[in-house]
């Protein structure tokens, strides 16, 4: 049995994400697919993009667009997007305050 590896991060995604796409953009290779998405990514004035597990595992991002994914109100009008969790910004403030004062 496979070991799971343990993430060197310590902030988990606010809401992971997972589901099922179809590609269904014509030319792409993967066209007619079904494919688990492990996370959804949006970057301000840019295109949404997921993040897929291929057929042998490896995980890719692609373009929402080339799917039937429908994303949710909130996250189509950039509610609600959280890009760190209160504990992992706090504990970054910690650490923060702990170089200042080194330095002084």
């Amino acid at each position: 049995m496979a070991s799971v590896q343990q993430s060197k991060y310590t902030t988990p995604f606010a809401r992971p994400s997972s589901g099922y796409v179809t590609i269904t953009h014509p030319q792409h290779p993967l066209y007619g697919q079904r494919l688990r998405y492990a996370r959804v990514q949006q970057r301000q004035g840019v295109e949404l993009d997921l993040v897929v597990c291929l057929p042998n595992g490896v995980h890719a991002g692609i373009t929402a667009s080339c799917t039937d994914y429908q994303p949710s109100q909130k996250l189509a009008s950039g509610e609600d997007l959280a890009l760190i969790e209160i504990q992992g910004l706090r504990a970054m403030v910690s650490y923060m305050t702990t170089l200042a004062c080194a330095d002084v």
